[in-house]
């Protein structure tokens, strides 16, 4: 190891020599210099690899939490809440508590078994592009994974099970099926790997299966006949469009290890650039067409409502995108995250196009 020194030479000059510190002393740097790492590690994921590593529920609770993947529970949480609620009408109180505790808790479960079965399948590929993930940093094992996975996939089943709601349980296991088809590796499966079957599935949960099941949910535990009514065809067609552009977006960051791992992602066929622009026309004609349907559709003080927070909504959008830089992994998965709380607050506004 080599440090620099400053001396005062001859005529008060400073001159720079190299002065070779003892073995130990670069020794004892090196070990301290190991221990800070392995220490951000640790605060990072929540618990060591070693702990993770020895069976049990030995990772912290951000361990626990990136597992979960946050941006997709809060989706699944409010685009069930919404929905629920858009149809759920005059139905006495107690009745809608109990549908919707059914619906959050049973969706919210099956929502982890899928990104988790998704986390099992995909260590290799994580190691690139998502690093921060409990499986592929280490601080998680795969077969407590795989166990806490299936444990909830169940747990969800049991729950729409009782009391048996027709519409709830095909929502979840078709939700279950996708989830296997777009991640496990085994022939036939790993639909993620084909960017039409890719965008299919995620299509089939977030624009059809969320919308008619949990509707049809809703209105068959508040006792209403069920029904596809001009709000929930609505919500439908404008998820239906989302939902393509979440499929398409989502692979932009992860072009990289896509192309190591021969994921031939939409991204990876046509580049990066070329799908981001796809994806900002769609969104921008999904979001025109909700203004259009909001000034000539809705009704009285909802007709401003609705119109004037899609216009904010586009608008923020556009200026959001101007920040973009798509050779940067990490500003592309930025605006990606972005366009997931567009995603979010659309739900929010769902309820008053009508």
């Amino acid at each position: 190891a080599m440090a620099m020194a400053m001396a005062t030479g001859r005529g008060g000059k400073a001159t720079t020599r190299h002065v070779r510190l003892p073995m130990r002393v670069a020794v004892r740097r090196e070990a301290r210099r190991e221990e800070e790492r392995s220490k951000g590690r640790r605060d990072v994921a929540g618990a060591s690899p070693s702990e993770a590593s020895g069976g049990g529920s030995t990772c912290g609770w951000r361990t626990w939490l990136a597992f979960t993947r946050p941006h997709t529970m809060v989706g699944t949480a409010v685009s069930v809440a919404s929905v629920s609620c858009m149809v759920a009408g005059d139905a006495k109180a107690h009745a809608c508590i109990a549908m919707l505790a059914q619906a959050w808790v049973s969706a919210l479960l099956m929502n982890v078994a899928i990104v988790g079965i998704n986390q099992v399948h995909d260590v290799d590929v994580d190691k690139i592009n998502k690093p921060y993930l409990p499986l592929a940093n280490g601080s998680m094992d795969v077969e407590e994974a795989k166990k806490v996975a299936w444990t909830c996939a169940v747990g969800s089943l049991w729950i729409g099970a009782w009391p048996w709601s027709t519409p709830l349980m095909i929502t979840l296991m078709g939700s279950l099926a996708l989830g296997v088809l777009y991640s496990v590796d085994v022939k036939g499966m790993r639909w993620k790997k084909h960017p039409a079957l890719a965008a299919t599935c995620i299509f089939a949960v977030r624009a059809v299966l969320v919308q008619l099941g949990f509707s049809l949910h809703a209105q068959l535990a508040t006792g209403q006949a069920m029904r596809i009514t001009r709000p929930i065809a609505l919500a439908v067609g404008f998820m239906a469009v989302y939902s393509l552009v979440i499929a398409f977006f989502k692979d932009i960051p992860d072009v990289r290890g896509d192309e190591k791992n021969t994921i031939r992602t939409l991204s990876v066929r046509v580049g990066p650039r070329r799908v981001f622009y796809v994806c900002m026309m769609m969104l921008t004609g999904v979001y025109a067409a909700a203004i259009g349907y909001s000034l000539l559709a809705c009704d009285g003080n909802f007709r401003i409502a609705s119109s004037l927070a899609h216009v904010l909504f586009l608008a923020m959008l556009w200026v959001r995108s101007k920040e973009v830089i798509l050779d940067s992994s990490s500003s592309v998965y930025s605006f990606y995250m972005f366009i997931w709380k567009l995603f979010y607050a659309e739900y929010l506004v769902l309820p008053f196009l009508r």
